[in-house]
């Protein structure tokens, strides 16, 4: 069978997609010798959350490394990409995007969430108050340390989340003419039916446009909302 020559392969994919495949590509290879390295996948793979034994990412490196040199250059690399998961169980895939979360609210690097980590994350995201997050924190620490690791942020987050849907949800039935914002008219045409006055839905509408284009982007409507 004859090899695929590199412009033969380069044909597969659109110009913005090879430039989105190299900058990923050099993200991994550190000392920038246009491989990428056992110890380069291991050490990359680790910051985007994937915990892998050197067996694992060496059975990657052979799986795709055509050459035979013990590593990856561009074209190998890329074409490992939708195959690496052959050698990285279901779980861990799913375990390495929970470390990337957890790392958003680790923001001091210690391995736990704290109540602060959590009520900063929780008051941008999801605009709740001090009380709520705290709760929030109580229920899903289950060892009582005042903390979460790792296994305990995975329920939390799971339930975070399912928030942040409903109130996407809810914007977009706000959002009637899909722009990405919620106007005035908007507000007032799905909150009459909670008998609010059109007139008090502008000033709410209003006191929570913080950059005064008289409607609200999604942090703002956030606010404007809240969760409960």
């Amino acid at each position: 069978m004859a090899t695929e020559t590199e412009e033969d392969w380069k044909k597969k994919f659109t110009e913005k997609q090879l430039a989105k495949y190299r900058a990923l590509f050099n993200l991994y290879d550190i000392n920038k010798d246009g491989t990428v390295s056992v110890k380069e996948l291991a050490a990359v793979s680790k910051k985007f959350g994937y915990n892998l034994d050197k067996q694992q990412i060496e059975a990657i490196i052979q799986r795709w490394d055509g050459d035979k040199k013990g590593c990856l250059n561009f074209q190998e690399f890329i074409n490992a990409m939708p195959g690496n998961a052959i050698h990285i169980p279901r779980d861990e895939h799913k375990r390495a995007e929970l470390r990337i979360h957890f790392r958003e609210f680790d923001k001091s690097g210690s391995g736990f969430i704290s109540e602060q980590e959590a009520t900063d994350v929780l008051s941008k995201e999801l605009a709740f108050p001090h009380y709520k997050s705290k709760a929030y924190m109580k229920f899903f620490d289950k060892n009582k340390d005042g903390k979460l690791n790792i296994d305990e942020f995975a329920d939390f987050y799971e339930k975070v989340e399912e928030k942040k849907g409903e109130l996407i949800r809810i914007f977009k039935e706000f959002d009637a003419n899909g722009d990405g914002y919620v106007d005035i008219y908007e507000a007032q045409e799905i909150m009459r039916q909670f008998d609010i006055a059109d007139d008090e839905i502008e000033k709410m509408v209003l006191e929570n446009d913080k950059d005064g284009d008289k409607k609200l982007n999604w942090d703002e409507f956030v606010h404007f909302w809240g969760t409960d």
